[in-house]
């Protein structure tokens, strides 16, 4: 993702890629952690990293770039996103509809306590828990469990402009249906509750 990102960008700004004077070398590193060490080294500019090592490398002295969310072509862009056949989603699909009110519950969850979101957080990222709260909950990046079906497709616009799949229609293979069961579910039992009604308002909105 950071990849086509950039690429992204690059080409937007009229700069290409290569090894001449006038481009940008691009080096692939096998893991983040590499990429980030290879700051240290005097021939790399800059390495594009995601969370957390871009508060980790501020905390170091390096500047940012970028971030993402400075763009709007960007915006609820998905990442890591978790995917299943239409075989095994109409044979299970209570299981798959369970699955969506835990991530939608952890989000509630994350939005309502700070605090302990950070300490379960630092369990799998040891870094300065402060570098943590400000990957979570800065404005740099959002985890959310929306579908964000038109930014899915703007992604998938953005991959054919650079070449790099064939077009192909992504509707047939976007269903935003369990998603929305498991948010109804949820707000029907608690219909007050003002973060599931932002939940239900953004999937309205990107739907």
């Amino acid at each position: 993702m950071d990849d086509l990102e950039l690429q992204l960008l690059l080409r937007d700004a009229g700069i290409s890629i290569g090894e001449g004077e006038d481009e940008v070398n691009l080096v692939y590193f096998d893991s983040q952690s590499n990429a980030y060490a290879g700051l240290s080294n005097e021939e790399i500019d800059a390495c594009s990293v995601y969370s957390p090592y871009a508060s980790l490398a501020k905390s170091q002295g390096y500047e940012v770039v970028y971030y993402d969310v400075e763009y709007d072509q960007f915006a609820n862009q998905p990442c890591c996103r978790q995917v299943a056949t239409s075989a095994q989603i109409a044979e299970n699909p209570n299981t798959y509809v369970a699955i969506e009110r835990a991530l939608i519950r952890a989000y509630q969850f994350t939005q309502n306590d700070h605090d302990k979101t950070v300490q379960d957080v630092a369990k799998y990222i040891d870094i300065d828990p402060e570098l943590i709260k400000v990957e979570v909950y800065g404005g740099y990046s959002v985890s959310h469990p929306d579908p964000d079906k038109q930014a899915t497709s703007r992604l998938k616009d953005d991959v054919v402009s650079l070449g790099l799949i064939e077009d192909y229609d992504i509707a047939p293979h976007y269903n935003t249906d369990i998603y929305q069961t498991a948010l109804s579910q949820i707000i029907a039992q608690s219909p007050d509750d003002s973060i599931f009604q932002e939940m239900q308002k953004h999937f309205d909105e990107f739907e």
